[in-house]
């Protein structure tokens, strides 16, 4: 009932906005979305595009960008633990390989497994905003973006001086965080230190090891960042990260019945970025390098009955072009990567991607008509020729408002797992073919002030969807197979406004809502799908902000419903309460207030209310 309260109080507080509203600023329109190589302002983009501000990342309660990104509907993050400890990311029904993760543009995908592309090494006080691409976006990122992309933009210009932060939280969790920062007149620096210790939720088990539930867990985050401005009209940005996380993997991967899973990853990368831009010409170049190590045990306490080995590499340079011209922009883009993996289950294997991009911007109708057709050609040493077009169309009707739509096709090769991993009850399949599809999507937006509305109505038909199926119950062996084809229909609604003109003490509110309905074709033999049609069929997430003392006291209420297709639905309430200046801030946060038991996967129980204090301290 008090969620039912909550969610009507917001879409009250929304319907008067908008009948009343005197500012002329929008909340977002200076934000210019960082694609590699057509870049345009938010408010222009032909697609559906949502931004989590840092406005909306301080005032959350998450203590993960994983736990950030469930305040976006549409975006299905499930969790097997607190704290972003283990995390898969979806876009719009898809699966977790098949969304693309980038930090500034950098690709941290993971050529073993999808599980790995949220160890991110990048903590939530040095992130300026994330950009959410949803739908396949194959022809601006290229390989591996079937469903979507997201792209965590970290802070560029922080002033000198040092960060403190400290928070304490639920089954003795603590988590301790400094970062200090260096600004000349040519030149930035950044480095942060991020460490979070728990011995994880649970009733604490009976056991001779003494990890309890086994969801104890310890990580450490490392970020580098060095920007240098060479001219007027060029820069260099050096970046690197480092995430080491160790935790108990209580029914992770498995039967809930088997505990004693542990596991380590360390994930590392390096990059190297050049900007170069005079008149009408740009140019960027990016290369870098990611590492992953992983280490898993079936039994914490005895490596030797099952464990994997992996280390994987990714090598990277990319090269974007794009001209203004009488004829609009034009963008080019060329990308060669590098991909290694080193394991006792999957072996040593090696492929090379090159991809070449061509995108091309025109306005017509007095730019009212706003066309850019593109197309991707990508080559895989092992793999045929692959061509991706696609094509976004907008029209402004007017000052406020416009409509868009958009044409693509995306692909996803197999993952390592899915063709070479072997366990007691798993096999992969060395003949699986790429993952396709073909999605179309129809929207709206309009931009009022301080008001911005987004309603997309898409299709995505997916072809050779790859899963891990088995014909009975009582079989053992899961097999990867491209089992069936899927097709997705549904809606993304997202609104968000500035109350503080009913009020002075109301905030922004932000209000997204998705529906898929999802259908797998005819098959020849029925199988049983571990991953298939797992997708969220409704979403429904509120945030708003409320001002109890302006500018001093903020209270954060976060209310989300999630009806997943194969669980129980459920709804959830976070709250966090925030008080302080423009150099210190001291918090309190309850997230799950109402302690609702609820599981993101079918293997684990996440925690009931979780209770947590807090303070950052700026010396300047």
């Amino acid at each position: 009932m008090r969620i039912i309260l909550f969610t009507l109080f917001t879409l009250w507080t929304s319907c008067l906005i908008a009948q009343d509203i005197i500012d002329t600023s929008l909340l977002i329109d200076d934000i210019v979305i960082q694609q590699n190589r057509l870049s345009s302002p938010y408010n222009q983009q032909a697609r559906f595009i949502d931004i989590i501000t840092n406005d909306e990342i301080n005032k959350s309660g998450a203590s993960s960008i994983s736990e950030l990104l469930q305040l976006n509907a549409a975006l299905d993050v499930r969790h097997r633990g607190t704290n972003g400890v283990q995390a898969d990311l979806s876009i719009r029904g898809g699966s977790f390989n098949q969304v693309l993760i980038l930090i500034d543009g950098i690709k941290m995908s993971d050529p073993q497994t999808g599980h790995h592309n949220m160890n991110l090494p990048v903590s939530m006080n040095l992130i300026e905003r994330i950009e959410v691409i949803k739908g396949p976006a194959a022809k601006i990122y290229g390989q591996n973006a079937f469903s979507g992309a997201v792209n965590i933009i970290t802070k560029k210009n922080a002033p000198t001086g040092v960060n403190l932060s400290l928070d304490y939280s639920s089954y003795n969790t603590i988590s301790t965080g400094v970062s200090a920062a260096l600004k000349t007149s040519k030149s930035n620096h950044l480095i942060s230190y991020n460490y979070t210790d728990s011995q994880g939720y649970g009733e604490g088990r009976d056991d001779s090891d003494g990890y309890g539930q086994n969801r104890d867990y310890n990580m450490h985050h490392i970020f580098l960042q060095n920007r240098f401005k060479l001219s007027q009209n060029s820069t260099i940005d050096i970046t690197g990260g480092l995430l080491d996380n160790k935790f108990g993997a209580n029914g992770f991967y498995a039967n809930p019945d088997f505990m004693d899973q542990y596991e380590e990853v360390r994930t590392g990368y390096g990059a190297v970025t050049y900007k170069y831009f005079i008149n009408n010409f740009s140019i960027r170049t990016n290369s870098y390098w990611r590492n992953n190590k992983d280490h898993y045990v079936f039994i914490r306490s005895n490596p030797s009955v099952f464990e994997n080995n992996h280390t994987s590499n990714s090598i990277g340079n990319e090269i974007h072009l794009s001209h203004n011209n009488k004829l609009g922009t034009t963008g080019l883009g060329v990308e060669y990567i590098l991909e290694d993996l080193e394991s006792n289950n999957l072996g040593s294997r090696e492929r090379k991607n090159l991809g070449i991009y061509l995108e091309h911007e025109m306005s017509l109708l007095n730019d009212r008509l706003n066309i850019i057709p593109g197309i991707y050609f990508n080559k895989f040493d092992d793999r045929s020729l692959k061509l991706f077009p696609g094509i976004d169309l907008s029209y402004t009707l007017n000052d406020y408002t416009q409509l868009y739509g958009v044409i693509g096709i995306s692909n996803r090769i197999p993952t390592y797992t899915n063709l070479f991993y072997s366990s007691p009850v798993e096999r992969g399949n060395e003949n699986l073919k790429d993952e396709r599809t073909l999605s179309y999507e129809i929207g709206y937006k309009a931009f009022y002030k301080k008001n911005v509305l987004q309603v997309g109505l898409f299709v995505q038909n997916n072809k050779d969807l790859i899963d891990w199926v088995k014909t009975a119950e009582e079989e053992d062996i899961w097999q990867a197979t491209n089992f069936s084809q899927v097709n997705n229909i549904g809606i993304d609604l997202s609104y968000r406004s500035d109350l503080s003109n009913v009020t002075g003490y109301l905030g922004n509110l932000i209000l997204g809502y998705t529906y898929i309905s999802s259908s797998i074709g005819e098959m020849d033999d029925p199988l049983i799908s571990r991953y298939a049609l797992e997708n969220l069929e409704h979403q429904l997430v509120a945030n708003l902000n409320i001002r109890v003392i302006p500018d001093k006291l903020t209270l954060n209420l976060v209310g989300r419903y999630n009806d997943r297709v194969n669980l129980n639905d459920y709804t959830l309430v976070d709250s966090k309460l925030s008080f302080g200046a423009e150099k210190w801030n001291i918090y309190a946060y309850a997230n799950n207030l109402f302690d609702i038991e609820y599981k993101e996967t079918n293997l684990v129980v996440m925690p009931g209310r979780w209770i947590g204090i807090g303070a950052n301290f700026s010396i300047r």
